[in-house]
């Protein structure tokens, strides 16, 4: 198996849909015949070389002292604008059908605790991390003083009154379907552009989330996007320093993990399930840390300085 040829299974074993669509899909693109077990193998070989990194780096940040690890990177320039989110998915996993006593695929002894646990569903949480570098105007006051048009509406405010749950809140809302007195002046928002994606790094995980605190840190260093955050949102100054509002970005990435993880069929071993969410993360992000990956890969492969020498010699001749 070529060098070359290993990417394409593993890529399309960490994007596409199933092992069985990725089995599929090389025949017809890669012309070559790959089992879905062949595949789902490679896939974890890989994940697991990357999981092993990204855990070196966990444990290199933990090493650190609190100043070093604020620090940040000083070969990469800060973004303009650095904005991290964190949100969770759903996928099956099969830990609970591992007997008590027994041992897991991963090596754990499944515990009462776990096994009680376990009882109660087989979904568990992903744990989905964005890192976003921006770019925004910034603005000497709130550009977007006035409630947004989307927000006026007699039936929105019927709808944010009914998720609230109060009474007092929506006999509130009642009186303001009756007298339509929601506004005073304008409704628009002409002057404030919501910052512009310049490019997105995705982290995903199984782990909890105190783990996923620190996979989230140790790559938010890395890319020099940690800051320290504020206990809680000031809109109107988060407006007007050009800062990222809206939920959207981590909400949309959360999708396209669900997109190869999560299904009514699918179920998943521990150790698989971290392989393919750690690479499925780094297909999706925009520095492409498969793309450096690959050449420390290969580099300790044996043969690949052999099809390095034929592949030169194909393009000589």
């Amino acid at each position: 198996m070529t060098p070359k040829l290993t990417e394409k299974i593993v890529w399309a074993g960490s994007n596409l849909s199933s092992y069985a669509m990725a089995e599929e899909g090389v025949q017809k693109l890669a012309e070559r015949h790959v089992t879905a077990t062949r595949i789902r193998r490679q896939v974890n070989t890989v994940g697991e070389a990357r999981l092993a990194e990204r855990d070196a780096a966990i444990e290199q940040l933990k090493a650190m002292d609190l100043p070093e690890r604020r620090r940040g990177c000083d070969h990469q320039p800060a973004p303009q604008v650095a904005a991290i989110m964190m949100d969770g998915g759903r996928y099956q996993r099969r830990d609970h059908f591992t007997p008590r006593g027994e041992t897991t695929p991963r090596g754990e002894t499944k515990t009462d605790r776990d096994v009680g646990e376990q009882s109660k569903t087989h979904w568990r949480e992903t744990k989905v991390g964005s890192l976003l570098s921006m770019l925004s105007a910034e603005h000497a006051e709130d550009p977007c003083p006035t409630i947004p048009d989307q927000f006026a509406l007699a039936s929105a405010v019927q709808e944010i009154a009914k998720t609230a749950g109060n009474p007092g809140e929506n006999a509130t809302s009642s009186n303001i379907l009756a007298g339509d007195e929601v506004t005073a002046g304008p409704l628009t928002c002409s002057a404030y552009e919501p910052p512009a994606l310049e490019s997105r790094d995705v982290l995903a995980s199984g782990e909890s989330s105190q783990e996923f605190g620190w996979q989230l840190e140790a790559r938010a260093r890395a890319l020099n996007y940690f800051r320290n955050n504020a206990s809680h949102m000031n809109y109107p100054a988060y407006r007007e320093q050009g800062l990222p509002l809206t939920s959207a970005h981590i909400e949309s990435t959360v999708k396209l993990i669900n997109r190869r993880i999560k299904g009514t069929e699918k179920f998943w071993d521990r150790g698989s399930s971290e392989s393919v969410l750690q690479l499925r993360a780094d297909y999706l992000s925009s520095s492409h840390p498969m793309s450096a990956f690959w050449h420390r890969h290969h580099a300790t492969q044996t043969g690949s300085n052999t099809y390095k020498t034929a592949s030169k010699e194909l393009q000589s001749a």
